[in-house]
């Protein structure tokens, strides 16, 4: 009997890791993407609904639906999605080659759109910035345990003055009470966080010119599937996307 018992655990378990991992093939043409917490708005927004938004996640469903494909969103911790990416227990995440070790493990879309972190000053007190020695001396605003390879040495030994915050708000804040000089943020992010919050004073902040950091935002998609034939086509149809005006146009809402 208890050989039974246990020959019967084993068979429910080997049925359950094999439905899992079968929520994640392109032969059922369902891609499962993942993201965690909020999302990172605007790209992937977390929606009141719970459901997944942001440009990025329209981007997919409108090529996938084209192609006869259905997305579904998972919510899991970032490091749990990249474990479950490389198990094939998901199919795809939003981010940069450059942000991930071993970009060459996983098959890759074209990006989407251009990640670009710039200088964000007032208006009133003007940077000019063309290199890092223009920030000699200069209190610069920054994300909590975010890198930033063009300024990272002068951040170390304090040639530049790094002043970290939680939250783009908590970093827009402090630039406007002049508790920094300028800081360092995501445009497509700002953008979004000056139109959701109006006590923030959107026409007294302005961008500089030339980025601090620059990639391509794209989608990952793991190895441990052939999604290659589906990439080829999300490559194919977003092109034409960029030539009509469907991606300009998702975007502008978000805007």
């Amino acid at each position: 009997m208890k050989n039974c018992i246990l020959v019967m655990v084993a068979l429910l378990t080997a049925f359950f890791c094999a439905g899992t991992a079968a929520n994640a093939t392109p032969e059922n043409k369902e891609i499962v993407i993942s993201f965690s917490g909020k999302g990172w708005p605007p790209y992937l927004i977390r929606e009141k609904d719970g459901n997944l938004g942001g440009f990025m996640f329209d981007v997919l469903q409108s090529i996938a639906a084209s192609s006869g494909y259905k997305v579904t969103a998972k919510d899991y911790p970032s490091k749990r999605g990249a474990i479950m990416l490389d198990k094939g227990r998901i199919d795809a995440r939003a981010k940069a080659k450059e942000w991930v070790k071993n970009p060459e493990h996983y098959t890759w879309t074209d990006p989407v759109v251009a990640s670009v972190d710039l200088l964000v000053f007032l208006k009133e007190n003007p940077i000019v910035f063309s290199k890092p020695e223009d920030l000699l001396g200069k209190r610069i605003g920054t994300g909590l345990g975010y890198s930033y390879p063009l300024l990272d040495p002068y951040f170390a030994d304090n040639r530049i003055i790094r002043s970290d915050a939680k939250s783009v708000f908590a970093i827009l804040t402090m630039l406007l009470k002049q508790r920094t000089d300028a800081a360092i943020l995501n445009k497509f992010v700002v953008l979004w966080v000056l139109r959701q919050e109006s006590r923030l004073q959107r026409e007294k902040f302005k961008f500089s010119e030339k980025p601090v950091g620059k990639a391509g935002y794209r989608f990952m998609f793991t190895s441990e599937h052939d999604w290659k034939p589906f990439v080829r086509l999300f490559n194919q149809e977003l092109v034409k996307m960029k030539e009509d005006g469907r991606l300009e146009k998702i975007m502008k809402k978000y805007q």
